[in-house]
């Protein structure tokens, strides 16, 4: 006997479906290529939000995911074909059953399309199904009482189709006593859909009845399951962990809304120096700002804005200079006293040069431009007077300044640049100068103290530019300050997108002078992109330099002999060249010697992925000095 029975069960019709009670279902089961909890997830991720509101979460960190957000998410889910298979789903005391169950259970499940709601504190999630079809499964009854009249059997079921299949459920968000997020159902997934089912024989419309709502719990039942514990892993951790040499860094979910205007999500950041500062830093505490909502205004059709609040920022830079990262370096000091030599007395030896700053910076952020107050810096230069130790150069100064937003040009991160610097001399001492030397060596003073706090700002990386997971590239669009922080706008794309850049640029370089102890090279690049180019360069293998966009460099205090001079390249997607274009010269007493080589530059260097646990690269990279 053949039944091919249509079906459609749920608010479709107004029929509501008969429910296989959940504690007399077998829930075991194997899901392939990929769980429905996975395919999924990218759409959960995505939820739009409209512009021009205010945030309402607060914390360090920020999120809101743009309307673009949700067609992405739309892309990567379309097609795909996960089959849900399972050794056995069988019930328990159906009517007069003992057992009743399907062995071999097999469905794939096709996804059409996802489309996500978010309202007040919940998310409904309905899903489009393509046609549902299992075959050549075993539909079973066991009863063990002879007295009634439920017949043991075991029949085939040639197939199940669902067509017009549809999945209507309701997640709500919240963050949990332990800090994770957790995601539940609101209500239980509702399964629609027209079910044809072929089955060689079954004693009466009981057993019909058994596999239609088998079918349906089973789809529910995956998604039910399997969709909340893989989001949860993926945003949800209660802290992420991590640490780049001796800085440590974690980041706590805080807050997970959920509003008509799209998920919300915020996280409280915890950064700190574990090692030895470069110079002596006194133990003042670090200012901490209030906490904050950001606005994050959206004038563009970028997919996803992440707000930096000025506290974090402020915990950045303050970190930073626990660090040792706002000492000015004796070198610097000693360029100073060089070019004031002239000016010391003769009986007086010069020494020792350092700088350092007695409290952490403070920076304010607000919609107009950002200003950065630098307290307390101090500048020594040790020395001798007539054989005395003394200080030559005991000088105390503040610094204000506007901060500007650039991308550093190798990394392509978010760092601080100095505008308009002022400086306030508020205490110096000058010991063994000349009378009259006080404006020349606070000019002096002040031109190398501008300098190094530039360079210490542009190498505290406060966002990467370019990072990959989860089968997306998710790069840095632009940066825009907001009022209390700093918003970051970034573009999705699959990595199998046209746009991204998988190749590496090329580069040569030349000799341009070669004097008595320097080497002076231009290099040029090339790329199959019109983006920007950055280049790095080193000599006899001593370390490479910072990145730059400059076309050369100048090269000095070489000592006679040969020199290998090295350079790379990379674009604005993090491609970077894998063999150095290379260039020699020697260098005698006189300055002469010249053996150029060849370049051959290609290759892709690691690209590294920030998701979640890499916004801990946020507590920056300190590079090499050239």
């Amino acid at each position: 006997m053949t039944s091919r029975v249509p079906v459609t069960v749920g608010p479709a019709d107004g029929v509501e479906r008969r429910a296989v009670p959940e504690d007399s279902v077998s829930l075991t089961r194997s899901l392939a290529p990929r769980s429905l909890g996975s395919l999924l997830l990218a759409p959960l991720l995505l939820v739009p939000a409209q512009a021009a509101l205010a945030m309402p979460v607060e914390g360090a960190l920020q999120l809101r995911l743009t309307p673009a957000a949700l067609d992405l998410a739309a892309d990567q889910v379309e097609d795909l074909d996960p089959v849900l298979t399972e050794d056995e789903v069988s019930a328990t005391d159906v009517e007069c059953y003992d057992l009743l169950g399907i062995r071999d259970f097999n469905l794939s499940v096709p996804i059409d399309s996802v489309t996500l709601t978010p309202g007040n504190g919940t998310l409904r999630v309905q899903v489009e199904l393509g046609t549902v079809h299992g075959e050549d499964m075993i539909v079973f009854g066991v009863d063990e009482d002879y007295l009634d009249a439920c017949p043991e059997f075991e029949s085939e079921l040639v197939y199940a189709t669902l067509t017009d299949g549809a999945l209507d459920a309701t997640l709500s968000a919240r963050r949990s006593a332990d800090g994770a997020l957790e995601l539940s159902w609101a209500a239980a997934p509702v399964v629609t859909g027209d079910l044809d089912t072929d089955i060689s024989w079954f004693p009466d419309d009981l057993v019909l009845y058994f596999v239609e709502d088998a079918i349906f719990e089973q789809i529910g039942l995956t998604v039910a399951e399997e969709l909340p514990p893989v989001v949860e892993e993926l945003l949800g951790e209660a802290a992420i962990d991590g640490g780049y040499g001796d800085f440590e860094g974690g980041l706590a979910l805080a807050e997970v809304e959920l509003t008509p205007d799209g998920l919300w999500l915020s996280a409280e950041a915890a950064v700190s120096f574990t090692g030895e500062p470069a110079c002596d830093i006194p133990s003042n505490p670090i200012l901490t700002l209030d906490r904050t909502e950001l606005a994050l205004a959206d004038e563009g059709d970028d997919h996803v804005g992440v707000g930096l609040t000025e506290r974090f920022v402020g915990e950045l830079l303050g970190v930073a200079w626990q660090a040792g990262w706002f000492c000015i370096e004796s070198d610097a000091v000693a360029d100073v006293v060089e070019d004031l030599a002239s000016l010391v007395d003769p009986d007086v030896v010069t020494g020792r040069g350092y700088g350092s700053l007695d409290a952490a910076p403070v920076l304010r952020m607000t919609a107009d431009g950002m200003l950065l107050d630098l307290s307390g810096l101090r500048v020594t230069v040790e020395g001798q007077v007539d054989g005395e130790p003394r200080d030559l150069i005991d000088m105390t100064l503040d610094m204000t300044a506007q901060a500007g937003l650039t991308l550093d040009p190798g990394t392509g991160s978010v760092v601080l640049e100095l505008i308009d610097p002022k400086i306030d001399i508020t205490d110096m001492d000058l010991v063994g100068f000349q009378a009259g030397s006080e404006g020349l060596v606070t000019r002096h003073v002040e031109k190398m103290v501008t300098r190094s706090v530039a360079e210490e700002l542009s190498r505290i990386a406060l966002f990467d530019g370019l990072y990959r997971g989860f089968g997306l590239v998710v790069r840095m669009d632009r940066f825009t300050p907001e009022q209390d922080g700093l918003a970051v706008w970034l573009r999705l794309y699959d990595e199998a997108d046209p746009a991204v850049d998988d190749s590496a640029p090329d580069c040569t370089v030349d000799i341009v002078e070669v004097g008595a102890d320097s080497i002076e090279v231009a290099w040029q690049g090339t790329d199959d992109r019109a983006d920007a180019l950055a280049f790095a360069w080193q000599v006899d293998g001593t370390g490479w330099s910072d990145w730059t966009n400059d076309g050369g460099a100048v090269i000095e205090d070489l000592d006679p002999g040969e020199h290998i001079v090295e350079v790379k390249v990379r674009d604005a997607w993090l491609n970077e060249d894998a063999t150095p274009a290379t260039v020699s010269a020697t260098l005698s007493e006189k300055g002469l010697g010249l053996l150029p080589e060849n370049c051959g530059c290609s290759g892709v260097a690691p690209v590294g992925m920030l998701g979640l646990p890499g916004l801990l690269a946020l507590i920056g990279r300190r590079r090499r000095r050239a």
